[in-house]
């Protein structure tokens, strides 16, 4: 009877109220990013003293637009950037850069020009110019102009000025001295210099793989005479001496500039060449040009090769001596001063 009762309590207790539901909690409130001190941002215009000071003059800005100022500095260009003393450039300079003392950026599209030196790490596409010194180490494509050096890594163009340095020329080379590694066109100037040349024309040309000869050959003007003949396989220089004769004792000299053109062992010679004469410490009144043309025939590996030829010769002097070592008939002036008439001859070519 006493767990009856006591069953019907408990029956009548109100139960536990239950937990209560599991809730994540809200997200964080998410905040824009704080700008970058260092982010690199475009400007349309700006004026520079030194980099960083003057209006929008920071140093990693782009320059979209107009630039000027004393000393410049930008990650990069497009537009125009003038500078009175150093124009820098991070990154690529298209459209132009110019300063009165250096300009200078990692890669040229347009015009790079300045009064002391022109610097780009990378290639020019157009123009890069310099009252002093152009240095590209990259490709030049365009016209690479100086008043005093241009070097480049490859030129595939014009480069010009009084000293020229290429690794490879494909175009035109042209200056007082000129170093074009492998030549493809034309050199012209007072010196060339490269591994390899189709032309190159120049009183002096050391091409590594060009004409290299030595020349000894008889002829109606002097009966023994010697020369060394260097340049490209197509135009080369010639320098040589001789002795006119036992009648005439004179000494010949001279040089003059010729092409050469070969097809397997055979080749043809056209030159033209002016000749002094002299007998000890006496020189002749007059100056001697002969214009060539000969025909040889490489033998031996072409270590030797004969040859033989046809001249017109000129002699203009007081009209004293004609120094003739044949005596061919010739053309005389009125007032004896001009002598003219063919000539022949035959040699040997090392």
């Amino acid at each position: 009877m006493l767990s009856l009762i006591a069953f019907a309590a408990l029956a009548q207790e109100p139960a536990a109220p239950a937990p209560p539901a599991f809730r994540p909690p809200p997200p964080a409130a998410t905040l824009p990013a704080a700008p970058d001190a260092g982010t690199e941002r475009s400007t349309g215009f700006r004026v520079t003293v030194v980099p960083g000071i003057g209006i929008d003059a920071s140093p990693t800005a782009h320059v979209d637009g107009f630039s000027v100022g004393l000393v410049g500095q930008a990650a990069s260009l497009d537009g125009f950037d003038g500078q009175l003393g150093l124009s820098m450039v991070k990154g690529e300079a298209r459209g132009f850069q110019g300063a009165l003392g250096m300009a200078m950026a990692d890669s040229v599209d347009g015009i790079q020009v300045s009064c002391g030196v022109s610097l780009s790490r990378g290639d020019v596409d157009m123009v890069q110019a310099s009252s002093g010194v152009n240095l590209a180490g990259g490709t030049v494509r365009g016209v690479q102009v100086a008043g005093g050096v241009n070097v480049a890594q490859t030129v595939e163009g014009v480069q010009a000025a009084p000293l020229n340095v290429a690794e490879s020329v494909d175009g035109v080379q042209a200056g007082l001295l000129n170093v074009g590694g492998d030549a493809k066109g034309l050199q012209i100037g007072l010196v060339n210099v490269a591994r390899t040349s189709e032309v190159s024309i120049a009183p002096v040309n050391l091409i590594g793989d060009g004409l290299h000869r030595v020349d000894v050959w008889t002829s109606d003007s002097a009966v023994m005479s010697g020369a060394v003949k260097f340049g490209s396989k197509q135009v080369y220089t010639l320098l040589g001496a001789g002795w006119v004769g036992v009648d005439q004792p004179w000494w010949t000299f001279g040089g003059g500039l010729g092409l050469h053109l070969q097809k397997g062992p055979l080749w043809v010679e056209v030159d033209d060449s002016v000749w002094g004469l002299a007998s000890g410490k006496l020189l002749a009144p007059g100056v001697h040009n002969k214009l060539r043309m000969q025909v040889g025939a490489d033998l031996v590996g072409r270590h030797l090769a004969p040859f033989v030829g046809v001249s017109v010769n000129t002699w203009v002097g007081t009209g004293a001596i004609w120094p003739r070592a044949v005596d061919l008939p010739q053309r005389i002036s009125r007032d004896r001063t001009v002598a003219t008439w063919p000539g022949v001859h035959a040699g040997v070519s090392f």
